[in-house]
This record gives C-alpha cells, sequence and structure tokens, in this order.
C-alpha cells in the first residue's frame, strides 16, 4: 500500500513539473488526486453497492470486431474519422469497406472486404477467400464532419433552393432558415440534399412527390406542393420558438438517423459484426428536497438515452427510503442511491458520487428543473460531435415561480462554444470530474469547477436549448431575482408556465 502510494506520488509530481499549471492549483490539484487513489483503493464493494454484474454491463462493451477501417471516397459515402486513426500497421481490420478493387487489394490484413458498386449502388462484401458474403444496400447519408450545425445561425428567415450541378454548402445551410428541394431534382439528388441538411439543423421544404416523403418521418421535413410559395408562416415559423424547435428535430434526424454513424452502424450489423457502443452515462443527481426526488427520478428514468445509469444522492436523512426504492424498483436502467449527512458541503456530496459513477460521462440533473425524453441524447449527440471537455445548454427557458411567467434568455448561445453552462445541463467525462472536482464549496460548484477547466484552456459547447427548463422559485440556491431573467429576456416573456416551448411534455411536469 504505501509502496504503491510513492509510486503514484512520483507520477503526480512528474505531470505536475510538466504542466505546473495544469488544473490552475499547483500542488492543491495533487492533494486532490491523492485523495481520489485512496478513495478507489479502499472503497471496493463495501461503499459502492453497486453489483459486478452491473459494474461490467455500465462499462464500455469491448466490440466483437477489433477495428473498422473504411476507405471511401466522397461519391459514395464518407465515413468518421474516428475509424481513422485504426490504421496502425500492427493492428488487425476486420472489416474494410473501399471505393474500388484497386484500394482493397492496397489492405491484405482485412478479414471482410466491402467494395463499392456504383452501378447498381451496393456494397459487395467477400471474405479473404473472395467468397461472396452478403451484398448491402448504399444508404444515403450525411459526412457530419462537414454537415453538422455547429455555429448554427438561429435567427434567420433565409428560403435558399437546391438548383444547379453541386450540392448545396454546409455554411449556407447553417445560415438559412429552410432549404426547398425543387420536384425535377435527380431522386438521388434530393436524397443527399435533405440528409445534409438535416445534419446541419435545417428543416427542410419537398414537394409532395418527392421520394422524401416516404423515406422520412422527421417533423423537420415539411411537404408543400411547388407551386406553393414557402413563408414563414406556411411552416409555423411565426410561433414562438416553432423555428428553434424544428432546427433541433432536423438536427436530432440527421445525427441519429442519417449520418455517416448510423450508416457504419447498420452496414456492420447486416455483416454481422457488432458496432462500437455509445458512450454510457452516468445521470448524477443530487437533492435535499424530499417533495422533489420522486418527479426527478421519473424524468431520469424517462431518457430515451439507453446507456444510462442513476446515482441518487440524498443531502440528508429526511427522505422516506422505502418509498424511493420502491420508485427504484421498476426501473429499466442500473440505479443506486447514497445519502450523505445535510452538513456535509454539495460540492464534497458529488465528488463522492462521481467515485462511484461507472459511466464513461457524467450529467449533472438538478431535482428542480425540467427535462425531455431526448435531453441526455442531445448532449451525447453534442459531445460526439464536437470533442468539447463540457457540453451543455447555456441558452435556457425559465419559469419563474413568484410571477408566473416564462421566459426565454441567452438565444444565441445554442450550438457554439461558451464561457460558461449551467449545471443541470452539464455532461462531461468522469475522468475529467476526477481531475478537477467541484470540491469544498457549498454553493456555485458548476461555477468553480467550470473556471477551472476554461483556466486550462479547456472547451465548453453549448447544444439546442430545446429539451430543458429552468425552474426558479424561493427555495432555489442561484439567488437571482426576477427582474435579472427579464432583463436577459430582451421581451421574450409569456404568462404562466410553458414547458411546450422549450419540447417538455405536460407529464414530465414535477409538482
Amino acid at each position: 500500500m504505501i509502496k504503491s502510494a510513492l509510486n503514484e506520488f512520483r507520477r503526480l509530481l512528474g505531470v505536475l513539473r510538466a504542466n505546473p499549471e495544469r488544473v490552475g492549483e499547483g500542488f492543491q490539484w495533487m492533494r486532490q488526486k491523492l485523495w481520489l487513489w485512496r478513495r478507489r483503493r479502499t472503497a471496493g464493494n463495501r461503499d459502492t453497492p453497486i453489483s459486478r454484474q452491473t459494474m461490467a454491463r455500465m462499462s464500455e462493451q469491448r466490440p466483437r470486431y477489433g477495428f473498422l477501417i473504411t476507405e471511401v471516397a466522397p461519391s459514395a459515402i464518407a465515413f468518421p474519422e474516428m475509424f481513422e486513426s485504426s490504421r496502425a500497421e500492427d493492428r488487425p481490420i476486420d472489416v474494410l469497406f473501399a471505393t474500388s478493387n484497386d484500394k482493397a487489394e492496397d489492405v491484405t490484413r482485412a478479414s471482410l472486404v466491402c467494395v463499392f458498386d456504383a452501378e447498381d449502388e451496393r456494397w459487395h462484401c467477400r471474405s479473404e477467400g473472395g467468397q461472396r458474403i452478403t451484398t448491402i444496400e448504399r444508404r444515403t447519408v450525411a459526412d457530419l464532419r462537414e454537415y453538422n450545425p455547429v455555429g448554427r445561425d438561429m435567427d434567420t428567415a433565409r428560403v435558399i433552393n437546391a438548383e444547379g450541378d453541386d450540392l448545396t454548402g454546409a455554411d449556407d445551410l447553417r445560415r438559412a432558415a429552410v432549404l426547398r428541394i425543387a420536384a425535377d431534382l435527380d431522386p438521388r439528388r434530393q436524397m443527399q440534399e435533405t440528409v445534409n441538411a438535416l445534419a446541419a439543423g435545417t428543416p427542410v421544404v419537398v414537394s409532395p412527390s418527392s421520394p422524401v416523403v416516404a423515406s422520412s418521418a422527421s417533423p423537420a421535413v415539411y411537404v408543400i406542393p411547388d407551386e406553393a410559395i414557402v413563408t414563414m408562416g406556411r411552416l409555423g415559423f411565426d410561433q414562438p420558438f416553432a423555428f428553434e424547435a424544428a432546427v433541433t428535430a432536423a438536427h436530432r434526424e440527421g445525427f441519429w438517423r442519417r449520418s455517416t454513424w448510423a450508416a457504419a452502424d447498420d452496414y456492420v450489423s447486416q455483416i454481422g459484426f457488432t458496432t462500437v457502443a455509445e458512450p454510457s452515462v452516468t445521470a448524477l443527481l443530487v437533492t435535499r428536497r424530499p417533495n422533489m426526488v420522486v418527479e426527478a427520478i421519473q424524468q431520469v428514468l424517462s431518457q430515451s438515452y439507453v446507456r444510462t445509469e442513476l446515482v441518487l444522492g440524498l443531502h440528508g436523512n429526511m427522505f422516506d427510503m422505502d418509498e424511493l426504492r420502491r420508485e427504484l424498483a421498476e426501473a429499466t436502467i442500473p440505479t443506486s442511491i447514497h445519502q450523505f449527512d445535510a452538513v456535509m458541503p454539495f460540492g464534497e456530496v458529488l465528488d463522492s458520487l462521481v467515485i462511484r459513477a461507472s459511466g464513461r460521462l457524467v450529467a449533472k440533473f438538478d431535482d428542480d428543473d425540467w427535462y425531455s425524453t431526448e435531453h441526455l441524447s442531445d448532449l451525447v449527440a453534442a459531445w460526439r460531435l464536437t470533442g468539447a471537455d463540457v457540453v451543455g445548454k447555456a441558452a435556457n427557458f425559465a419559469y419563474l415561480e413568484k410571477s408566473d411567467r416564462t421566459l426565454a434568455y441567452d438565444d444565441e448561445f445554442q450550438f457554439r462554444e461558451v464561457g460558461h453552462i449551467p449545471g443541470g445541463t452539464m455532461i462531461t467525462s468522469r475522468d475529467l470530474l476526477s481531475d478537477y472536482r467541484f470540491g469544498r464549496a457549498a454553493n456555485a460548484v458548476d461555477s468553480v469547477l467550470l473556471r477551472k477547466v476554461r483556466a486550462d484552456g479547456g472547451v465548453l459547447f453549448s447544444t439546442t436549448r430545446q429539451g430543458f427548463m429552468r425552474r426558479r422559485h424561493s427555495g432555489h440556491t442561484a439567488q437571482f431575482d426576477d427582474d435579472w431573467y427579464v432583463r436577459r429576456a430582451h421581451g421574450r416573456v409569456m404568462f404562466g408556465l410553458r414547458l411546450d416551448l422549450a419540447g417538455v411534455k405536460a407529464e414530465q411536469n414535477p409538482t
């Protein structure tokens, strides 16, 4: 034990000497890391009431193949750069996608080769001996490296048209309110324009005869006759935040179902392999409000993102444990409950729960805010797309309980890098939280952590604000008066609780 501790101390000292400002706290960082190291060595199953089976299920699953190599031209289909790093000579290749036999012959280490045939628009897959295994229909998808909503313009009424021989540029799509696709375009071109636009977060208008109508049920695809004029009113964008909701729907469709990543999963599953699993997420929920905990738990359990676990921290001893156990008994995701003394600083409670988290990513939930079922999916998509250190939703909707008003503020802080992210929307890697820690602070723990991340050059990215609404009430830990929020809303204030504006359903309303 002592020898291991000395080795860990030497390792940390080496890191600190090479990067004296690594976390902006000097030797304070070393003390924190040693504390975490000791907790991990002594915790075990005694302090972490999660079974070995659950821990194994939540860990990153080992895929049934080693690596996926792609050599594909843009005229066929582009795969994400995440696979490019697997080209090292000493790594085995299980599946190779190539645009020609010439390229396929350059790689002799692949056990399965899929060559694209431009005439029949299919991938023909053969084993090492040349025997045909299967034929895969080509999917029309968007390359997320180019077509994505990063930097998306959220305040525009510009309609652009798909015309000419070239595909519409990604920058143009990000600046447009909608892309209109003419019915006389080649069907393949119509499909490609559609998926590119959706991936960039741009709603699409097509004619009733377009092949897009039969292939997409996305609410971001609007069917309007060619002879009709496209106006913002006809699309419903004159209603409060309807355009914003359409942009979010387009982005969700483009990322999760119309992207190169989605195509890779589909192709490889048809061959009989398993793709690398989506990152596992620990939903971190800390509460000291017995009257809100059940509803908060239900919001986490309702998330559409599958690879999730709930780590619940009870800050105080005023909770009905039997009720909470009954609430979690039917959960379809791994769950655990941890209780802490009410006098323990909030930051230390969070740090203790991070140690018990199993997910590769950790998402922080607040007990008094509202979350749609797509909230976690939005955060994971932004994290995968940007590679940012911390992802969240800086632009927000907020409900002011005292004055019974709903407002929206900081509209411009969507799909771009920002200087701050509300803690209740934050997702980041478990490793980052282990490095920086929330600390011993009782309040503003998220701000303290994010300042340390930014001091070290960390990137904070804000995605769509849809799917989340803050609630401000008399017992809230952030003491800003209603006028502070109203000033930031610039007149975008509505009476009553309007969860629909944020895309949150009424049944997800904690009362």
